[in-house]
């Protein structure tokens, strides 16, 4: 699976990079934190961990139903997207630990 990380370059005002900075430390990260807490609730969770896999559309209904909430709405959709694969990536991680 690959991973693409948000990179601002130097050359972008500062005020485009704290908006950025912003966006992934105070709205992007608390969701997938959020979410990944969330996934141990779900029924089907210990079957998930001894085949160390989770469905990506419970990441998916995870984040949706995250949106809504005012600390996590107003991001651009490419970021509900990374947090989405960012939980599914971090969960199948874990559970080969």
């Amino acid at each position: 699976m690959s991973q693409k990380t948000i990179r601002c370059r130097l050359i972008a005002s500062e005020a485009t990079r704290q908006a950025i900075w912003h966006l992934m430390a105070e709205r992007n990260t608390p969701l997938i934190n959020q979410a990944l807490h969330q996934v141990p609730q779900y029924p089907d969770f210990l079957t998930w961990q001894r085949r160390g896999t989770l469905p990506d559309v419970v990441a998916k209904k995870l984040i949706d139903a995250l949106k809504p909430y005012p600390r996590f709405s107003d991001q651009p959709v490419w970021y509900y997207i990374s947090a989405q694969k960012q939980v599914t990536y971090t969960r199948r991680v874990e559970y080969l630990y």
